[in-house]
């Protein structure tokens, strides 16, 4: 895949997700996706990663995610904190388009470009808030006014531990928390290091330019059953 925004034709990105089993409208939106954040990222800084690493580094890293998403029940609403280029929130809200994703940011310029980028694709299903929430905040769903979520993710806001412990309080009980994280932070949370919540499941998956990546996974426990 070459530079440049006219780069992603859907060919091109179906070759380079070709394992994913991904419909072809699905194919069709994501490399509009690609062509509208580079096209963008000519004017402000929303990514570093070269184009011909971007279905890569982007999408698929993204709907990694997927799986544990598609297994949870009742998932209405979802939380993409620090969404920066919209990744990984507009891939899964692509993906998924019966859940409603909310894409927050605390730079303006980057929450105008994901506003245009989600109405130029067609996503009813997103929304943008330009506001921020502080790591360990402990009630931010009450300074906001926010009704919980059924899913928080956040890719490279905070270092994992800290996505997990600050995503659990923005969940409504039976919640999920996801955050991206590399085979060292792995190491470093299983060793007890940065302080990660107790039960963390980590799930394996391969990018074709990073290598092995994990998510770190954390719930909010459902209450338990009347008897």
């Amino acid at each position: 895949m070459s530079g440049g925004a006219d780069a992603f034709s859907e060919q091109q990105v179906q070759a380079q997700l070709d394992d994913l089993d991904l419909e072809s409208k699905t194919i069709q939106q994501l490399a509009a996706y690609l062509r509208l954040l580079y096209e963008w990222n000519g004017r402000i800084n929303l990514t570093r990663i070269p184009p011909e690493q971007a279905a890569d580094l982007h999408l698929r890293d993204s709907l990694a995610a997927l799986p544990v998403l598609r297994k949870q029940t009742g998932l209405h609403r979802i939380l993409d904190i620090g969404s920066g280029c919209g990744a990984p929130g507009i891939p899964l809200a692509i993906a998924l388009p019966h859940s409603h994703f909310h894409l927050m940011d605390s730079v303006r310029k980057k929450c105008g470009a994901l506003e245009t980028i989600a109405s130029e694709l067609g996503l009813r299903n997103v929304d943008v808030h330009w506001t921020r929430i502080e790591p360990d905040e402990p009630h931010p769903l009450a300074r906001l006014h926010w009704k919980a979520f059924d899913a928080v993710l956040s890719r490279a806001t905070w270092p994992p531990a800290t996505v997990l412990r600050t995503g659990l309080p923005l969940l409504g009980k039976g919640g999920v928390v996801i955050a991206w994280a590399s085979a060292n932070q792995r190491e470093v949370m299983q060793g007890g290091g940065e302080n990660p919540p107790a039960g963390v499941e980590y799930r394996s998956y391969q990018t074709r330019h990073g290598g092995e990546r994990f998510l770190a996974i954390a719930r909010k426990a459902a209450p338990a059953a009347r008897t």
